[in-house]
């Protein structure tokens, strides 16, 4: 008797095993070979799942993206304005390892873009989607007079994204407990000065 697959939980497991390649070797590292390995499973396997690297790459983006948003949503539950955007903000700095995981694979992933048009389409539009999640809070809080309503939605969001990444750069390139503070003191500086 044949043995029965179940294709999408053998995807996710590829897709498991090239989250950990991706993290311990970085994207230059994600090969066939690493992936199929950690996965334990023959060689031929990704073609039957993924069309290519590209194809690869781009599905595990679409899968940390997902488990981000699985994140977000549960910790922003009943949450709105700045309470939410605090929040908000908290959940994507690269705050403890997983976090930092994230960051190191976005970071990753924005360098693959660069050299490939559909990754970098995607990743522009994974960016408009939080911009607009950021704008919406901080609408609230601008509503519920938590933060300065002069200030432009938008420019609040930039400044943000601004300093996530320069913040989750530095994070990757020296992982301490002392630059989490950092990052911490950073936020908290950033979410006064809305005021």
């Amino acid at each position: 008797m044949p043995k029965i697959v179940d294709h999408v939980e053998r995807r996710g497991q590829l897709l498991d095993a090239a989250g950990q390649v991706l993290l311990e070797h970085g994207l230059d590292g994600l090969t066939t070979r690493r992936v199929t390995d950690a996965a334990g499973e023959a060689k031929g396997a990704l073609s039957h799942y993924f069309a290519n690297k590209d194809d690869l790459v781009r599905q595990l983006l679409e899968r940390f993206y997902e488990r981000i948003r699985m994140r977000l949503t549960e910790r922003l539950a009943g949450l709105s304005g700045l309470d939410a955007l605090g929040e908000l903000m908290r959940e994507l700095l690269p705050l403890d390892d997983a976090r930092l995981g994230e960051a190191q694979a976005e970071l990753s992933f924005v360098a693959a873009s660069v050299g490939s048009p559909e990754l970098a389409v995607w990743y522009h539009d994974q960016r408009r989607q939080l911009t607009k999640v950021l704008m919406r809070y901080t609408k609230q809080a601008q509503a519920a007079e938590e933060i300065d309503a002069g200030r432009s939605a938008k420019a609040i969001a930039d400044e943000f994204l601004t300093l996530m990444d320069g913040l989750s750069m530095q994070a990757v390139l020296n992982p301490s407990p002392s630059h989490r503070r950092v990052q911490r003191q950073q936020l908290r500086s950033f979410l006064d000065n809305l005021h």
